[in-house]
């Protein structure tokens, strides 16, 4: 199984801005009608730079997590060569039917069995960037609360134009 990465770009983006900023210091002390040293231009210019980026950047709309519960319903999917020790267990949003949380897991099949109803409520972590969803967690399943524990999980929707559960509300 390959495990990707999220890699954060922003301190690459910082670094190659560097140059920008140095190069409007240089044109800012050139253009002006006095001689200025451009060691003091540049300084100021770095300040506001990373003052500026630092707050778009790590500042307090980036990373901030909301908890959802979702009404979903349950069946147990196509069985997969690749896992065939787990069972397929999908989960579907009622409110959004085109969209589905999909798990390889015998224990939370066995869970949901237990409640003898195919409907049960999901509590999911969001990370959320500017209002995006950037990444989500399920925390709670009809109180199966070892999620973690799943040989493999994704999400998907098919062929549906309605709004996302991953909109913020």
């Amino acid at each position: 199984m390959i495990t990707i990465a999220y890699i954060d770009t922003r301190p690459f983006i910082y670094v190659l801005a560097i140059p920008t900023v140095l190069l409007a210091s240089w044109i800012i002390g050139r253009l002006s009608s006095k001689r200025w040293n451009t060691a003091p231009i540049f300084g100021v210019l770095i300040l506001l730079f990373t003052a500026a980026y630092g707050f778009f950047m790590y500042g307090p709309y980036v990373g901030y997590t909301k908890m959802r519960t979702y009404a979903m319903t349950w069946h147990i999917g196509e069985p997969s060569p690749q896992f065939t020790n787990d069972t397929h267990v999908v989960l579907t949003f009622q409110e959004y039917p085109g969209y589905h949380i999909g798990y390889y897991s015998k224990a939370l099949a066995e869970h949901l069995s237990s409640l003898n109803t195919n409907a049960v409520d999901v509590l999911i972590e969001m990370t959320m960037d500017y209002g995006k969803m950037r990444g989500y967690h399920e925390i709670d399943i009809g109180g199966f609360t070892n999620t973690m524990g799943a040989a493999w999980s994704y999400g998907g929707s098919h062929g549906n134009d309605s709004p996302s559960p991953w909109e913020a509300k």
